[in-house]
């Protein structure tokens, strides 16, 4: 039998894998009325931060462990900011609204 799932938590501990995971929840979230304000970049963070501690168990006991979590999330949020600004320059004729 296959195994068909596109994200699992190997695949989301993996920079590929978490930062696809915060560029697709972002985009899903940053049309709700609620987030519309937000500024995507500080949404996407949020999101990566979230992502990192929901999926880290246990939880880090020291603080270095606490900055390397903390560190994962701000890469997975970069990583997928970046990804979506090359996405949007490959689409130049797209009307909506850059992060």
């Amino acid at each position: 039998m296959y195994d068909v799932s596109l994200f699992s938590v190997d695949s989301i501990h993996t920079i590929g894998g978490a930062s696809a995971a915060v560029l697709l929840i972002v985009q899903l979230l940053k049309d709700l009325p609620g987030l519309r304000r937000i500024p995507t970049k500080l949404l996407a963070l949020v999101v990566g931060e979230a992502l990192f501690l929901a999926i880290t168990t246990p939880l880090p006991t020291t603080s270095v462990g606490w900055a390397v979590l903390l560190l994962n999330g701000v890469l997975a949020a970069s990583v997928a900011i970046g990804g979506w600004h090359i996405v949007r320059r490959l689409t130049p004729n797209d009307k909506k609204k850059e992060w």
